[in-house]
């Protein structure tokens, strides 16, 4: 999915899978959490800030 891979190489949001869900029309579907933007600030050897969050 192009949504999908946007959100997550833009490296800018915090996301937690929920699992698959049936959508009408579509068939299932996985789901994300949005937790958040990631800090701009402090950031590990592993590229995310120690809470993730901004």
């Amino acid at each position: 999915m192009q949504d999908e891979q946007t959100l997550c190489t833009a490296n800018k949001y915090v996301f937690t899978e929920r699992g698959r869900i049936p959508i009408k029309g579509k068939g299932e579907m996985t789901t994300y959490l949005l937790e958040g933007r990631r800090s701009r600030t402090a950031v590990t050897p592993g590229g995310v800030s120690p809470s993730g969050l901004l």
